[in-house]
């Protein structure tokens, strides 16, 4: 998917998952750019690259796959709490129409009952760190949407360290939510709670219903056309002298 990135630092080493949400943003997990991962803080780099995907050749040196497409992103907006932040190209340019994941509004976000399937855009950076493939790039996996909270859309499957800020899409090709963890279901109930606006009788029951007595891994994602401060930021901008350009 083109609206699917590898988010890197300025030395191209890969941090997690992006996708172009707007004209002018691309999204991601708040923690894949703080500086203390396991504790997010305001503190974190401003500057980011975003890559199509890497490669590290014999002798272990890592480049991008087409090193002209590389784009300077820097971090314009956050909310730590929420876990997402928007990144904004450096060139103020913007992109074009045909990569912009709309997100879905609240009438399409599926229920439970409707067994809806969805598809998983994400980096398996840690397959790359760790030496098991030479390469990294977007790639999807299509599962059944498991449960929903308030705020939270649930996948029970596995992903990778780098899946972060990846894209949960609708089958209509609408931004569902975005990952940012994995969990298992041997976690009590207060663990969501705070999340906000916890709906303790549906997860219980959903939990219950799809995998009780066992510790499944699911997938979580916040769901984004739910969190209000994120949608306005997503409002048309005026575009700072770019035309909207198309991504190679």
């Amino acid at each position: 998917m083109k609206s699917v990135f590898v988010l890197c630092d300025v030395n191209l080493t890969p941090v997690g998952t992006a996708f172009v949400i707007s004209p002018d943003y691309v999204m991601s997990a708040y923690h894949c750019v703080a500086d203390d991962f396991n504790k997010p803080s305001k503190k974190h780099a401003n500057e980011w690259l975003l890559t199509t995907g890497l490669e590290r050749d014999s002798r272990g040196v890592v480049s991008a796959f087409s090193p002209n497409s590389v784009i300077e992103v820097e971090v314009e907006r956050f909310v730590i709490k929420d876990d997402w932040v928007l990144l904004r190209r450096k060139d103020r340019l913007q992109f074009s129409p045909d990569v912009v994941v709309p997100v879905c509004q609240e009438g399409s976000v599926p229920l439970h009952e409707d067994e809806a399937r969805i598809k998983i855009y994400h980096c398996p950076i840690d397959l790359f760190r760790d030496g098991l493939s030479d390469a990294v790039r977007p790639c999807a996996v299509e599962q059944r949407l498991g449960m929903t909270t308030n705020h939270r859309a649930f996948v029970q499957t596995g992903l990778f360290g780098g899946s972060s800020g990846g894209l949960y899409a609708l089958m209509s090709g609408e931004a569902l939510a975005m990952h940012i963890e994995t969990v298992s279901t041997s976690q009590s109930v207060s663990d969501f709670e705070s999340e906000g606006n916890f709906d303790e009788k549906q997860c219980v029951s959903e939990a219950s219903d799809s995998c009780a007595n066992t510790y499944a891994s699911f997938v979580s994602g916040i769901i984004l056309c739910r969190y209000k401060n994120l949608m306005q930021c997503l409002q048309p901008q005026k575009s700072s002298g770019g035309e909207a350009i198309k991504m190679p």
